[in-house]
């Protein structure tokens, strides 16, 4: 993750409402932690598997986007 990535979801208040590239499409979820780890910035997130169980996985930043603002 490049540090224009990382200043995406700096703004964020914990957890926040967000959109999370899974399975090829976006869908919502919640970011709940962030952190650095060796292979670059990561985010811990909830979201519903495919079979719409609630489910809480680490993911890299680039899968995260903050939800447009209404």
């Amino acid at each position: 993750m490049n540090t224009a990535d990382r200043h995406r979801l700096d703004h964020l208040q914990l957890p926040a409402h967000v959109d999370l590239w899974i399975h090829g499409r976006w869908q919502p979820g919640w970011l709940i932690a962030c952190e650095n780890h060796p292979s670059g910035w990561r985010g811990l997130v909830q979201h519903q598997d495919q079979t719409h169980t609630e489910t809480t996985e680490w993911m890299a930043a680039e899968q995260i986007a903050p939800r447009p603002t209404p």
